[in-house]
């Protein structure tokens, strides 16, 4: 089955447990609901394919393609997605603990309401990435750099996001209790309803940003955080402040 191409096929609830399909191609195929539990995928290309409630827990696509891919309610715990290109990928309610998407390019993904605990986002490219009431407890952002980003109503508890970059991004009631910040850059950023109780913040970088605050401002300035460069910081928000009144 390594290198298969598949076209138009129904497949739902197929057992593919284990299976090798390196390299294989799915166009515009259903798989709701079938078993890839430990499949082999690594390069696959998948293109408007349905894998709705699918298992996928411990599968390897490492390198593949997944493009207007649907992976709402399916399990992909523990599976291996190093290096992968996802665009207009749906994991709403999926539950992917564990995932790894190291070096991964992810455009255009939604994950509302899904389980991402203990996922790898390290070195990933993120490109309009929405997250939304999904648990991210535990996972890592080293060096990942995000642009036009969503982030809301998440529990990013202990996690780490040292040396990441966040641009154009908004954060929206999110707790970042007990992360590593050390080196994050935020630019043109916007905060709202957001905790950094126990964060580690040296070398943490605001720039042109929005919404944190004098008090908390200070509280990340005592911490190490660095609000860079302040002039630009308080010409945004007067800027900002000018545009709403007019």
């Amino acid at each position: 089955m390594v290198g298969s191409r598949h076209r138009r096929e129904k497949l739902d609830g197929a057992d593919l447990r284990d299976a090798d399909l390196s390299r294989s191609e799915f166009t515009r195929s259903s798989l709701t609901g079938a078993d890839l539990s430990g499949a082999r995928l690594a390069g696959a290309q998948l293109v408007h394919v349905d894998l709705r409630k699918a298992n996928l827990a411990g599968a390897r696509l490492q390198r593949a393609t997944l493009s207007n891919v649907d992976l709402d309610g399916a399990d992909l715990t523990g599976a291996d997605l190093r290096g992968a290109v996802l665009q207009g990928v749906k994991l709403n309610g999926a539950s992917a603990r564990d995932l790894q998407l190291t070096g991964a390019t992810l455009e255009s993904v939604e994950a509302i309401e899904a389980d991402l605990e203990g996922a790898v986002f390290d070195g990933a490219e993120l490109q309009a990435l929405t997250l939304e009431k999904t648990s991210l407890g535990r996972t890592s952002f080293q060096g990942t750099r995000g642009a036009q980003c969503a982030f809301s109503s998440l529990e990013l508890r202990d996690s780490d996001l040292g040396g990441a970059t966040f641009e154009n991004v908004v954060f929206k009631a999110v707790s970042m209790r007990g992360c590593s910040l050390r080196g994050t850059l935020f630019r043109r950023t916007t905060f709202k309803e957001f905790s950094l109780d126990d964060c580690e913040l040296t070398g943490c970088v605001l720039q042109q940003c929005i919404g944190p605050g004098p008090e908390l401002e200070k509280v990340m300035a005592d911490a190490g955080a660095r609000l860079a460069p302040p002039l630009a910081v308080k010409l945004w928000r007067s800027l900002r402040g000018r545009s709403s009144d007019s």
